[in-house]
Parts: structure tokens; C-alpha cells; sequence
């Protein structure tokens, strides 16, 4: 018997054969042995070992620890940071949790977007509870999920509250010294899948984090590219400031409708090529 299920079987007894056990009292709790995960959605959590002593059994993140350690187990699949004196901390394994829930879904978020099968599987987008999730990561580790939809009303979310500002597909830059910044990380899937090396993030149009100026250090061209709007235009502004006005060039789609975007220009039968012309006729902070 797996560490989760020892642990859950303590509380509540479990039912099943091979991979997917569930509760015989809260038919609604299901384990998963093989990724030793469990979901219990009439209580809407779901998580590994960890957020079952801490969101179920009301354990602190010491006194979970502690408890595992006398279980003769070394915990370390989950990562924690301080801020501003508040403990914020996430699972990494929802991130195939929330993947293979997205498997079971229909993908015509994504697809309205252009984003094909092989962008979802490479950056495990997913699902859960009606919204679509990005998973994002910095510095090599997960950090939040963006969760977005539609319906009943278009939104775009944090998963975990607290973990602040953070770039997407900041890696990219460890290969390129040519680099596009999108406003939003569907844009960014979508220049990425067409092969165009691009970073965002999930600080909004206007609110750019100075401090990531040291990730670009080894950018020698940079495109801000930003939706058509009046907070487009003014953070992609922001960012070629603290980026270097001699190196980075704006672009926002002038001309065309309020808020058009990466999305809208694909979505419209533009072409990779005619984009990194627009890109390439685009201009530096100090010529506008």
C-alpha cells in the first residue's frame, strides 16, 4: 500500500482494485495509487499526501512535515516561499492532475485560439472545475496556474493567491538572444508554436516587474508586443524603459480594432512571416 493511502485509510476507509481506489463512505473521494493523488470533489480539493494533512486533516506545513517524518518518509514533492511574511505553497503535481483532467474535456478553448494538441501537451495545459489552465514556471519550478474562461463570463485568474508576478516561458531566453514579449500567455503559446522564441507573464498589460530585467540581460533585440489598447500601449512602454529603449522595439497592431491581438491577427489568416516583418518595421521607444 502506497504512502497516500495508508495515510487516507486512517480516516477514511477505501474501496477498489488497481490504480483508482475511492471512499466507501464519500463515494466522492477517489485516490489515484499510481500518482498517488486523490481528488475529492464534493469538497473540491484534490492533491497529493501533503494537501490531504494540510487542507483535510488541518495540519500547519511543521506539523505535516514532522508527521511524515515519523512515518519514515522524506517529503519534498512540493515547493513553498515566504512573502510578505505569508507562506504560500504549491503542488506540482496538479500539474498532471489538472493535464489528464484536460484530456476528458473539450479542447475548443484552445482550438478557438489556434493552439494545436502538441502545444497542449507540451506545456501540459489543462483543466478543472470549468476553467482552462496554463501552467507556469520560473527559474525551473512550478509557481501558479492562470486559469481562464469564457463562460458565464470571460476571466482570467491565479490559481494560488500570494505568489505574485511571474514570467512565462522564461527558459526560452536560454537559447535565443532575439526574444518577443506578449501581453498574455495564450499569445505567447501561440508565436512559440509557430516557432518565434516568445515570453510573457501574468503581471497584466501594465503592471511589469522591473525586477526581471535580469533575465534579458543577454537579449540583444526585443519586441514588446502588446494589444491594441490604451494599457498595451502604455506597459509595453513600461517594459521597453526598464529593458532598454535602444533594444527594444513596440508593437500593438496600430490601426486595428481595440484589443486585437496575436490571437486575432492568426485568427484573421495572418502569416508568421508577415508578423515578423510588422515586427521588424516596428519601432524603437525613442523613435516613437
Amino acid at each position: 500500500m502506497g504512502l497516500l493511502e495508508s495515510i487516507i485509510s486512517k480516516d477514511q476507509e477505501l474501496e477498489g482494485n488497481g490504480r483508482w481506489l475511492h471512499g466507501v463512505i464519500n463515494d466522492s473521494l477517489v485516490v489515484d495509487v499510481e500518482k498517488q493523488v486523490f481528488f475529492w470533489n464534493s469538497r473540491d480539493i484534490a492533491g497529493d499526501v501533503y494537501v490531504w494533512l494540510t487542507r483535510v486533516k488541518g495540519m500547519s506545513y511543521e506539523e505535516a512535515k514532522a508527521y511524515l517524518k515519523e512515518c519514515g518518509h522524506y517529503f519534498g514533492d512540493f515547493i513553498h516561499t515566504i512573502k510578505a511574511k505569508e507562506e504560500v505553497v504549491v503542488y506540482p503535481k496538479l500539474v498532471d492532475v489538472f493535464y489528464e483532467e484536460g484530456m476528458t474535456q473539450s479542447k475548443e478553448y484552445w482550438e478557438k485560439r489556434g493552439i494545436s494538441s502538441g502545444t497542449i501537451n507540451r506545456y501540459k495545459l489543462g483543466y478543472h472545475k470549468e476553467w482552462y489552465m496554463i501552467p507556469i514556471f520560473q527559474d525551473g519550478l512550478f509557481r501558479n496556474f492562470q486559469m481562464r474562461r469564457e463562460v458565464p463570463e470571460k476571466k482570467i485568474l491565479s490559481y494560488y493567491q500570494g505568489v505574485g508576478r511571474l514570467l512565462f516561458n522564461s527558459d526560452i531566453m536560454k537559447i535565443t538572444d532575439k526574444i518577443i514579449i506578449s501581453e498574455g500567455p495564450t499569445d505567447c503559446l501561440r508565436l512559440v508554436q509557430e516557432g518565434v522564441p516568445c515570453v510573457s507573464h501574468n503581471a497584466g498589460a501594465e503592471n511589469w516587474n522591473e525586477n526581471w530585467f535580469r533575465y534579458f540581460i543577454h537579449q540583444k533585440e526585443i519586441v514588446v508586443c502588446y494589444d491594441n489598447d490604451s494599457a498595451g500601449e502604455l506597459g509595453a512602454k513600461k517594459v521597453a524603459k526598464n529593458l532598454g529603449i535602444y533594444r527594444t522595439k513596440i508593437y500593438t497592431f496600430p490601426g486595428m480594432s481595440k484589443g486585437y491581438d496575436i490571437i486575432d491577427f492568426y485568427r484573421d489568416g495572418g502569416m508568421t512571416r508577415q508578423l515578423l516583418d510588422l515586427f521588424k518595421e516596428s519601432k524603437y521607444l525613442f523613435e516613437l
